[in-house]
């Protein structure tokens, strides 16, 4: 009786156990800059993938249930569906996956759609790279880059990050070495990662600390001004927090006027500045940037006109925060604004 019950006892899909090569942690680089993680649920059925990286200078939380929908009375699903539950903004996003071979294509919404990812593992299935994409409006991992294997000597180098609740928001950071203390801060619609390798380089000899701005990466957005002088006060009060009397300035970009003004008000607490690449006035831009800003504005506004998804919307109109830091002297500066 009990080996009939057994016999009885509904079980998985062998296509779902196709996907336990997906099973572990996985850096992903390119675009989207952060890490995934697969998980088999137990009886097999479902597989979870715990999301967390930044694309686009917006952070990206949250978890997707995969496998075949089945309701009561029902027939499972042909196809392996998921469904994907954004932390940060409650969004839901459906998803359609098939793995053959080494191909995994994974389509937004239902098989067949224009909207997909498409990567093939490498021959140690330690490593997936994006191999074609159309039309990848909700982009899945990036328009370019590999998807690799955490190994477990590496589980301990990945950087964990910090909050800090400083002036009013929960800013994140990360530190990097051992040694004088050097506050990287980055460019405009960026992040922490846009350093890449850089960030290893300097962490190599000293003790870096890098933290997204208002607005960008891990840092949500809060209601006030995104302006140069406010995320200069949020540098010094991290400076502070940390227990640091002083620290080494470093900013790219944005982060270098950020750096400048850091300098400018709160002297007191800058050892060193150093700036890269770092605009002061709008005559000194080239041309063909301001018109690429002035081209970026006119396609966001096309893309929010086009799209019912309020994070859609909100990110697009994020990637123009930068309209909040203009003004004529020593400021990012686009034309018309």
């Amino acid at each position: 009786m009990a080996e009939n019950n057994a016999q009885m006892q509904p079980q998985p899909n062998p296509d779902m156990k196709s996907l336990d090569r997906l099973v572990g942690t996985w850096n992903v680089a390119g675009e989207a800059q952060g890490q995934i993680r697969f998980e088999s649920m137990e009886g097999g059925f479902f597989l979870v993938q715990h999301v967390d990286f930044v694309q686009g200078g917006r952070p990206i939380k949250g978890m997707e249930i995969i496998g075949h929908e089945q309701g009561v009375g029902q027939e499972p699903s042909p196809d392996i569906q998921s469904r994907f539950y954004s932390f940060f903004d409650g969004l839901t996003l459906d998803y359609t996956y098939e793995l053959v071979g080494d191909t995994l294509r994974i389509w937004f919404g239902h098989k067949g759609s224009d909207n997909y990812f498409q990567g093939t593992f490498s021959e140690d299935g330690n490593a997936f790279g994006r191999v074609a994409v159309a039309g990848w409006r909700l982009r899945r991992y990036g328009d370019a880059g590999q998807v690799s294997r955490v190994r477990g000597s590496e589980m301990n180098q990945v950087a964990t990050g910090h909050y800090a609740q400083i002036n009013g928001i929960n800013l994140y950071y990360e530190v990097h070495g051992t040694g004088d203390p050097l506050i990287l801060l980055h460019g405009g619609l960026g992040s922490i990662h846009m350093f890449g390798d850089n960030l290893a380089v300097l962490a190599a000899g000293r003790q870096v600390i890098a933290a997204d701005m208002q607005g960008h990466g891990r840092t949500a957005d809060v209601d006030r001004p995104l302006s140069l002088e406010t995320m200069a006060d949020d540098v010094a009060a991290l400076i502070q927090h940390l227990g640091f009397k002083q620290a080494d300035v470093m900013g790219y970009s944005m982060g270098g006027d950020i750096a400048l003004q850091v300098t400018f008000r709160h002297p007191e607490r800058v050892r060193k500045l150093v700036v890269v690449s770092c605009p002061f006035k709008k005559s000194g831009w080239n041309r063909e940037n301001l018109e690429g800003m002035a081209h970026e504005r006119s396609d966001c506004r096309a893309d929010e006109a086009d799209t019912d998804v309020p994070a859609l919307r909100a990110n697009r109109a994020a990637r123009r925060g930068l309209a909040y830091l203009v003004r004529q002297n020593g400021r990012y500066a686009a034309p018309g604004l």
